[in-house]
């Protein structure tokens, strides 16, 4: 067991498959000591067979009985492989909605300030100048709400739903542009229900968030903290105060996966697996050690060729102009003698494109 950890922790590692090079025998007891120290013994059939699966999804399980759906755990797991976003529970439809809504209204944020601009700078005319046009028409967009799906979707559709949150920015933008359009010829404040359109979504997202699981990998962080302060506690009673707290986050981090996943056998494999990439990292990293991690961001070449295609990506997507066009498309028409309605027009005709492209 300690050589096979000490092989993940080599900076090289294939962090996609950690236990590929395992015997049963060792990846039986990392099985084991990951319900020795969650102390989950109720689910320990799950996590065990989970960790043979994580290392082979065609591996033979150490049980044939049924579990809770009445059906064999080896051919869950073989239809959990093949399912798309179509046959997930639902609880992950309502979690992938939030993050789309999420976005959604991040891209209304940018377009929705398009056609209120030709309006609220008639009325206030100081906002005019550059420099606080740029202001007014950013802070919606810097209040925007930001959500992640990676952590909590199925490995098998987690490229797919990733990749929706620009999909959903850019009907958020298409949207934004359409209500510019739609009030335009309310009047004197049609600036206001302009500005205002995209209020409606974070109303209904604030709602919809309190509903949603908690974060699985946050437990087994706040888990894990608890167990060093049970080490470096002096009394008796103190250390079991602290096992028992972690013991409580293991546990609720197990049912927030549960309540995302299909079954136990696919919660006790994914849990498995963040618990022990998560004490790897935190044994070679520290818990709250941000400045070691920001040196592994450059020191391990696998991280510092990520980060670096991420930046070079990023900023070409913000030099190539997409995003003026998505807040001024309609004040660039106007410079050129274009009316009101004209301009709005054009930009509201672009919108599908947007979405699309």
């Amino acid at each position: 067991m300690a050589a096979s950890r000490q092989e993940l922790s080599n900076d090289n590692i294939d962090v996609q498959d950690p236990f590929k090079d395992w015997t049963r025998s060792n990846l039986e007891d990392e099985a084991k000591e990951c319900i020795r120290e969650s102390r989950l013994h109720t689910f320990k059939d799950y996590i065990i067979n989970g960790a043979y699966l994580a290392q082979d999804p065609e591996a033979r399980l150490a049980f044939e009985g049924p579990d809770h759906h009445s059906t064999r755990p080896r051919d869950l797991e073989n239809v959990s492989i093949l399912k798309g976003f179509r046959q997930q529970p639902r609880r992950l439809y309502a979690h992938v909605f939030c993050c789309a809504l999420g976005a959604l209204i991040q891209g209304m944020d940018e377009s929705a300030v398009n056609g209120a601009q030709l309006y609220y700078v008639k009325e206030f005319p100081y906002t005019n100048r550059s420099a606080i046009k740029g202001l007014v028409n950013g802070a919606p967009y810097a209040c925007c709400v930001l959500s992640c799906f990676s952590e909590c979707v199925p490995t098998q559709i987690r490229g797919a739903l990733v990749m929706q949150w620009q999909t959903f920015t850019a009907i958020g933008i298409m949207l934004g542009l359409i209500f510019d359009f739609a009030f335009m010829k309310i009047g004197k404040n049609n600036w206001r229900f302009m500005i205002g359109s995209p209020m409606v979504a974070p109303f209904i997202l604030f709602f919809l968030l309190w509903s949603q699981p908690e974060s699985p990998r946050w437990h087994l962080q706040q888990a894990f903290k608890r167990l060093e302060r049970a080490g470096n506690s002096h009394s008796e009673k103190s250390k079991v105060r602290f096992e028992e707290k972690a013991r409580r986050h293991f546990e609720k981090a197990y049912l927030s996966l549960y309540t995302l996943r299909s079954n136990h056998l696919e919660t006790g494999r994914d849990f498995f697996v963040l618990w022990y990439l998560l004490k790897d990292e935190i044994q070679r990293t520290g818990a709250s050690s941000g400045r070691r991690r920001m040196v592994d961001l450059w020191r391990i070449p696998r991280c510092r060729h990520a980060f670096v295609a991420g930046l070079i990506l990023m900023f070409l997507q913000q030099f190539c102009g997409v995003n003026v066009l998505a807040y001024y498309s309609s004040t660039v028409y106007q410079s050129a003698s274009a009316s009101d309605k004209f301009a709005l027009g054009v930009s509201y005709a672009e919108s599908p494109s947007t979405a699309l492209i």
